[in-house]
Parts: structure tokens; C-alpha cells; sequence
């Protein structure tokens, strides 16, 4: 769970298939710090962070990918 200002909150992971997890925290860590810098709340971010995720565990090594990635994982 994720707890911000006292109430915890529940993301739940994004299925894909995996094809290597090489990069996949620094994605996450990344998308997060960049969705709050954004303007978003700690829960977005997290949402962000999520799916960013997502697309990195979907692709062989550490490649880029686009906010466009991003949404399209977001909206599915």
C-alpha cells in the first residue's frame, strides 16, 4: 500500500509480459520523481511510476520510451 497524509492507498500492479527487468526500478523511480515534479500528487506519480514500469519490463534492456508509452499503458 502507499500512504500519503495519513490515508493508504492500494496500486495494483500492471500485468505484462516480461521480457527483462534490467532497468526497471530506475523507471520507476524516475517516472515518479518527474510525475511530482509535474505538479501531481504522490498518488499519480505512483500511478506514473507504475506503468513506466510496465514498459520497461515489456522490452529487452534499458531502452527509451515515450510519454506516449506511458498513456497507452495508463489507458489499457
Amino acid at each position: 500500500g502507499l500512504a500519503a497524509e495519513g490515508v493508504e492507498s492500494t496500486i495494483f500492479g500492471i500485468s505484462r509480459d516480461v521480457a527483462d527487468v534490467t532497468g526497471a526500478g530506475d523507471a520507476v523511480a524516475t517516472a515518479v520523481a518527474l510525475g511530482l515534479g509535474a505538479g501531481l500528487d504522490l498518488m499519480g506519480a505512483a500511478k506514473v511510476g507504475n506503468a513506466a514500469g510496465a514498459v520497461a519490463v515489456s522490452r529487452l534492456g534499458t531502452t527509451p520510451f515515450s510519454a506516449g508509452d506511458l498513456l497507452a499503458v495508463l489507458d489499457s
